[in-house]
């Protein structure tokens, strides 16, 4: 299968913009537990979920 420069060059980058909102999630959500795990009040800790 040949893919052109253009083509490929456009998966990679949808690639690398799923990846990026994968990470973001996971960290927010990390963050949010962490939060938690200290005492912040929920609606505090709910702001790192936004």
């Amino acid at each position: 299968m040949e893919l052109g420069a253009e083509k490929l060059s456009l998966l990679i980058n949808e690639a690398y913009k799923e990846a990026h909102q994968k990470s973001v999630l996971a960290m927010k959500e990390r963050m949010s537990d962490l939060a938690q795990s200290i005492g912040m009040p929920p609606s505090l800790s709910e702001g790192f979920k936004q």
